[in-house]
Formats: structure tokens, sequence, C-alpha cells
């Protein structure tokens, strides 16, 4: 009879494993889940760099995409195209709240089982804090729902403890610039849990490369042997994310610290869905030469130079008669009369140039990844972002310059 293979034990960090082969799934690609067309990718680029400062609390999310289930569900039947997720098994999609388009779309492509596991859900009636991956009502035919968390799919009262499957999917749901309810905000609670507290001398940035870490392995562990470990940009998630332009850095930092992690977990392939920096520098070139986006951005500068994140007043403004300028009439002013705004910024004294500030982002996503760089991030701390560039600059191209989707195999 034979034996099961002994486990074999992780790397340890003092082990620099073999870097993961990476390949890269452009916006040319005919089955790119998320860029149909060269004009859906120009639109979504001028979206996120128009949206700016105040308007960051509202949902930033690709215009296509959002509330679109149509879309959504085209973007799932691609996803499973270009990852090959019918020959590898059933799926479980991780997530907060109820957006269960995109997996339908995986079922009508694959013919698997789906199944919803709710990052939040709770039954009305359980009054436990922390109750084990439970069965819930199922969506629908092959469309099954979990309540739980991933970190407790192993626990001896875990509906899923046995199960493994052909893809872990994060759709959007691991991390977002934004207000969203993510993954890692959930990791970043379970710091400040009292009933499990972390060991007292760890950091707020050691429990979150702990956690980060040992929910990686846990989602590898239930993985078919040809499974993979797919994570998607919440800027397709249904309702938006937090990042505009100027947050394609950190975002591109966070696939790239959950590579770092799955490359120390012994992570074979990388598969990269996004933007290259030959199109992006393309695209970017048209639309900053459009008179009508450069309004706009002028525009969107003024307005976050005068009024604060709330859209309420920086600084008192008192016209040549003494009228003091209320919130809303500077911003109708800004946005309607181009010489009061110029008349305005050349009140400051520093010059307001968007498209030259946006081209330093530009040259961070097509330079590499030594040239990220991000000034405060709410995720990443400056250590694992130093160790992220270490571990993954010298095999990860700089042709990939924007990261929509991810799929790993181990």
């Amino acid at each position: 009879m034979d034996q099961d293979p002994i486990p074999q034990p992780l790397p340890n960090r003092e082990v620099t494993p073999l870097p993961p082969e990476v390949i890269f799934i452009d916006e040319n690609h005919p089955s790119n889940p998320f860029t149909l067309s060269p004009q859906e990718l120009e639109q979504r680029l001028i979206y996120l760099k128009l949206k700016r400062g105040i308007e960051m609390s509202s949902p930033i999310g690709d215009p296509a995409f959002h509330h679109n289930d149509e879309r959504l569900q085209l973007a799932g039947i691609r996803m499973a195209q270009v990852f090959a997720l019918r020959e590898r098994g059933d799926v479980l999609d991780v997530g907060t709240g109820s957006n269960f388009t995109v997996g339908r779309g995986i079922q009508i492509a694959t013919e698997k089982t789906v199944n919803y596991l709710d990052v939040v859900f709770r039954d009305e009636h359980d009054q436990r804090t922390n109750p084990g991956v439970e069965r819930a009502t199922p969506e629908g035919p092959h469309l099954e729902k979990y309540a739980g968390r991933l970190q407790d799919i192993d626990r001896l009262d875990s509906a899923l403890k046995n199960a493994r499957f052909g893809s872990i999917v994060f759709n959007g749901s691991w991390v977002a610039g934004g207000y969203n309810n993510t993954i890692l905000d959930m990791l970043d609670g379970g710091y400040y849990d009292r009933d499990n507290p972390p060991p007292a001398n760890e950091t707020i940035e050691q429990y979150r490369e702990r956690a980060v870490r040992e929910m990686i392995s846990s989602a590898r562990s239930h993985l078919t042997d040809n499974g993979v470990l797919i994570m998607t940009s919440s800027r397709f998630a249904r309702h938006g994310a937090g990042y505009n332009y100027e947050g394609l850095p950190e975002e591109k930092l966070m696939f790239l610290d959950v590579v770092r992690h799955a490359q120390e977990l012994g992570a074979k392939t990388v598969q990269v869905v996004g933007v290259s920096s030959d199109g992006l520098r393309r695209v970017v070139a048209t639309i900053d030469a459009n008179p009508q986006v450069q309004r706009q951005l002028e525009i969107g500068a003024s307005l976050e130079r005068w009024l604060d994140p709330l859209g309420q007043l920086r600084y008192s403004i008192e016209g040549e008669d003494g009228h003091v300028y209320s919130a809303t009439e500077l911003r109708d002013l800004i946005t309607n009369n181009d010489a009061f705004r110029r008349q305005l910024d050349e009140l400051s004294d520093t010059p307001i140039n968007p498209i030259a500030e946006q081209q330093r982002i530009t040259d961070q996503l097509t330079g590499g990844v030594q040239t990220l760089s991000v000034a405060r991030s709410h995720t990443l701390s400056p250590t694992s972002i130093q160790r992220t560039k270490q571990a993954t600059s010298a095999y990860f191209s700089d042709n990939i310059a924007v990261i929509d989707a991810i799929s790993i195999r181990f």
C-alpha cells in the first residue's frame, strides 16, 4: 500500500527560495478579463487620473465595471479562460459582502462548483464572536455559500477543513485604497482582538507580516496539486475601490508583497494580468495631449488645493468686494470659471502642474520595481516595502507597469 508522502517543512526566511516564473498577460491579450479594447483602457486611465483629493471618499473604480453585472460576469468567464480554471477543480471565492457575479461567470465557464466564503456574514441568531467556517444558504445551483474567516478553515468545527480547491480567488477583496472593507483590514483588526491577542512584544507591522504569511499559507494548503491562488484589483469590484492614478504604485506594491510571501512559500509560477509599460506610456501620452482632460486635471488639482478631503475650506477666501466665499461657492467658481480659478491659483506659492505630477507616477510604474515609491501607506510598512523590492526586483519585468490581477501556482 502506498503511503502518503512526508510533509516537507516550509522554507524559512534565512533561505532564499528560487524566484517563480513570471508570465505576463498584457492589455493586448485576447482573453484579458479587464481590458476588451484600447478605448476601454483609455477611458479607465482618464477616470483614474481625474479622481483626486476630495473625491477619494467616493468609490474609485473602473466605470465599465461599476454595478455592471454583465461586464463583471464576462470578467469571470475570461478569468476562467486565461487562468485555465476549468481543468483545476472547484473554486473558493473569498470576500466581504455579496458580489457573486464574477463567481457566476467562473461557474458558467468551468461548470465547476463555486463556493463563496463571506468573511463578514453572520447569522443574526448566532451570538458567538468567532464561529468557524459554516455552511450558509446556497446562492444557486453549483453556487455554495459559507460564512467565516479563511484563517479558521482548518478548525475542527470548519465545514471546509478537508476541502481542496482548484482555485482560491480574492476578487477585489484583498486590499483597497479607500473605505472598502477588505481582508487586510480584518487581519489588522485581529491585532486588537482581546480574546486572542498577539504576543505582547509584537508590533502591528510584525503582526501583519506574520498574519499575511499565515493567510497565504492556509490558502496554499487547501489548493489541489495544480491549484492557483488568484487576487484581482479592487478597481474592478462591483462598487469600486479607493485607488486613483496616484495610488497605482501602492497597489502594485501590494500585489508584489503577496508575490514575495508566495515566493517564500515555494511559488513556482506567477501569472500577471495588467498593462505593459509601452502600452501605459502610449495611452497616457494621448490622454495628456487632450485639452479637455488637461482642463479637468487643473480643476481637480485646484479643488484639492483649496478644499480639504471633506469638501470644506482649507483657507478663508475673501473677494475684492469683501465677500467671504463658502465652500460651495468656491467649488462652483473653480469648476466653472477658468479665469477665477487661474487667478486664485496664482495666490499660491507653488504652481499647479498636475500633468507633471502624474508623469512622476507614470515614471514609477514603468521604471521597474525599485522605482516604486509610496509616501504613506495604511497597509505597507517601510520595512515590508524594502523587503518586497529586494525580493522581486531581480525577476519582475520592467515592462509590467500596472497590475490588474495575479495568479500564483505553488
